[in-house]
């Protein structure tokens, strides 16, 4: 799997790196490293000429990759290209995605509250909505113990779980020990009430309501039936337990769960949009982004 980390040299980044480098194979991987320098035309250097500029400026770019470089394993450090762009970084990463064809594109979120990135107007937003390959958005104060098993929760669409495509998962080198859980939700038949509650108010609306309720039940038993065939198809780090189906409105009940859960990953899926509804990914994997306190994971479903 070829992966493009975007640097520059900020904590963010040297996160985004590190993180990165768990999913490496160490010997086949090739790995990306995208920079897109400020321009130094209007810092004040002394009176310094343009070959002095340039100089500095390589050294600036220099330091800024080898310090990206010092975050993967040693033995990843071989497979390394970097790249230099002049663009405006988001739309740099994008271009150099396309045109390298990387599998996976690795920005860091340049706060650890909330994922305050998606205020910035900035890179980590701009690749999230435009990229058509997965991105991999990484906290910076998420620098992660090689040593501690990875804890990640899969969540898709449980009218079609396919939404979050299991290709890419498959190909991922997922670190040795690697936890692997899977949830989706279902939306309730009459949204959060108590079961009691529930059952009060279908005896007192008759015997259709009851019916509606059966079948609700039914949906919801073969939802859980289609999660869990899927489940079994996804690499073996993902059977560690059965598959969770929950009632409730999706970005609550992702977002309650991550926040309890201990989670180092949390992966979403997300579906293409015309140029005016891509102002946001959409409800769920917006509200993820937002609230997760780990790592996000964004994969489009390529239909």
């Amino acid at each position: 799997m070829k992966i493009l980390i975007g640097v520059d040299g900020s904590t963010g980044a040297s996160a985004a790196a590190a993180f990165a480098g768990r999913f490496l194979d160490d010997e086949t991987d090739p790995v990306l490293l995208y920079y897109s320098p400020p321009s130094l035309a209007s810092v004040d250097l002394g009176g310094a000429d343009e070959i002095t500029r340039q100089r500095v400026q390589s050294s600036l770019v220099e330091t800024v990759f080898d310090r990206a470089k010092e975050q993967l394993p040693p033995s990843a450090r071989q497979n390394v290209v970097t790249l230099v762009g002049i663009e405006k970084a988001g739309v740099g990463l994008i271009e150099a995605a396309a045109e390298h064809q990387a599998d996976l594109i690795v920005v860091g979120a340049h706060s650890s509250q909330k994922f305050e990135w998606l205020k910035l107007g900035g890179v980590s937003r701009y690749v999230a909505q435009s990229s058509h390959v997965p991105v991999l958005i990484v906290r910076p104060d998420q620098r992660s113990d090689p040593t501690r098993p990875m804890r990640v929760l899969i969540t898709c669409d449980r009218r079609s779980p396919a939404s979050c495509p299991k290709p890419f998962l498959e190909r991922l080198a997922w670190p040795q020990g690697t936890h692997g859980e899977v949830m989706s939700v279902f939306e309730s038949y009459l949204g959060e009430i108590p079961e009691w509650l529930r059952e009060n108010l279908a005896r007192e609306s008759g015997a259709s309501s009851a019916a509606n309720y059966d079948m609700f039940a039914r949906e919801k038993h073969e939802a859980q039936d289609q999660l869990n065939a899927w489940c079994r198809s996804l690499p073996a780090a993902f059977h560690c337990q059965p598959a969770e189906l929950v009632e409730g409105h999706a970005a609550d009940k992702i977002c309650e769960k991550l926040k309890s859960g201990g989670y180092d990953l949390a992966v979403v899926g997300a579906h293409h949009h015309n140029s005016l509804a891509r102002l946001l990914l959409g409800s769920t994997s917006d509200a993820v982004l937002n609230h997760a306190p780990c790592s996000v994971l964004v994969i489009r479903d390529p239909r």
